[in-house]
């Protein structure tokens, strides 16, 4: 199996020199915007928003305690080469802090799980494609649907289903588990986990 989005060749990638060279086009920025994402992007709204949900879990107007449900990506487990370095280890580290949270905010009832998705339309899965309102259901995608073991990519009633699952009643009983909805693809992929 290929990566998810190819290198672009203009490297060798057969030596040491060529990975090298390759992988030093990434800048300190690109990490730092890609954490500040991913990560940042995750810690800093849900501190924000840890008064209010202990509120929920006061009012106890729902059988479930408040959560907060972090989107990250099947990427965090995925251990080869895409476009960069940068993306699955965000994905990774956002994964481990929405288990921080679980463990450190189950005192206040507050809980936290993540969903990891695979392909979905958008447009990072795109390429150099462009999704719009015409194509966003049957668009080119860096991957092909043959190496997504149900057929097809994920769609925004996939999605729906699984964040409705976790804060439905379906969901109440989890704390600290990470949702994959990838369509069978990480079971068929290797070097995860």
């Amino acid at each position: 199996m290929r990566p998810v989005c190819a290198p672009e060749r203009r490297h060798d990638l057969s030596t040491v020199d060529g990975i090298r060279d390759f992988l030093w086009k990434d800048e300190v920025t690109d990490w730092d915007d890609t954490l500040r994402t991913n990560v940042s992007g995750v810690w800093f709204p849900s501190i924000a928003l840890l008064s209010l949900l202990n509120k929920g879990n006061e009012r106890k107007n729902v059988v479930q305690s408040s959560q907060i449900v972090t989107i990250g990506s099947i990427g965090a487990f995925i251990r080869i080469l895409g476009t960069s370095f940068t993306y699955n280890p965000s994905k990774a580290a956002a994964n481990h802090l929405a288990k921080m949270m679980a463990t450190n905010f189950v005192q206040w009832g507050i809980r936290s799980n993540v969903i990891a998705p695979g392909i979905y339309p958008s447009e990072m899965s795109v390429g150099r494609g462009k999704l719009d309102e015409t194509n966003r259901n049957h668009i080119p995608m860096a991957i092909p649907v043959e190496e997504i073991p149900m057929g097809h990519v994920g769609d925004e009633e996939d999605m729906a289903a699984a964040i409705l699952f976790l804060a439905g009643t379906g969901g109440k009983y989890m704390n600290g588990n990470v949702v994959i909805t990838d369509g069978g693809r990480l079971g068929i992929s290797p070097a995860v986990y």
